[in-house]
């Protein structure tokens, strides 16, 4: 009894020390990148139509991007540097939900967790691209 004690105790600690990990999802973590994306912004875009995201608005630092995809909307803010792209989560919702019909309005996480996940995989392989055009340009002067 003693020892499943001691690894229930030794489980809670875990859980809790590991609770700023468990709360952040691969999604979020910031894209890193190099010099040889010169614009982050044309990367993104390109890495957005890949999987059917559209630009709602845009400034110099970010924009943001929707997914309307069947009856749902997602909006989230791409914020990028010289250095890094951070994507954050602004609105998820059904479209036309009505909750008098007894409807489900909200969105099942797992769909929200691939959509974003689409969205970074599309990024990243624009960003992938944009390297590999870099190493060939670098060998071709060699």
């Amino acid at each position: 009894m003693k020892n499943y004690c001691a690894i229930l105790v030794a489980v809670v600690a875990l859980f809790s020390l590991c609770q700023k990990a468990l709360a952040h999802t691969l999604y979020q973590d910031p894209i890193k990148i190099q010099a040889y994306v010169t614009d982050p912004a044309a990367a993104i875009k390109k890495g957005m139509q890949q999987y059917d995201w559209l630009v709602e608005s845009e400034d110099a630092s970010g924009l943001i991007a929707k997914l309307v995809y069947k009856d749902y909307e997602l909006r989230v803010a791409i914020s990028y540097s010289a250095t890094q792209i951070d994507v954050a989560s602004l609105s998820e919702k059904r479209i036309n939900c009505v909750v008098a019909k007894r409807e489900k309005c909200e969105i099942e996480q797992a769909y929200i967790d691939r959509w974003r996940s689409n969205l970074r995989r599309g990024i990243t392989k624009a960003i992938h691209d944009l390297a590999i055009a870099d190493a060939y340009t670098k060998l071709a002067a060699q």
